[in-house]
């Protein structure tokens, strides 16, 4: 519910972070994700696999490499 969605939101920041993806307002970026969200009304499973997916994604970024390394 309110709180896997703050959970997924930090989580989501940190590897956005992680990433390099914020070069100038990462408070504009993180705004619109949460309204993306709260309109979607994700339900837990949606939730669940946004975070799966976002652990996997800082994961990759903190080891320095994508996808297309493992191969």
């Amino acid at each position: 519910a309110q709180a896997d969605l703050e959970r997924l939101f930090a989580r989501t920041e940190a590897a956005l972070h992680v990433a390099g993806f914020f070069r100038y307002n990462p408070e504009v970026v993180m705004r619109s994700l949460r309204q993306i969200a709260y309109r979607a009304e994700l339900q837990p499973a949606d939730v669940d696999l946004l975070f799966a997916m976002v652990r996997k994604l800082q994961r990759a970024a903190e080891q320095g490499r994508t996808a297309a390394n493992d191969e």
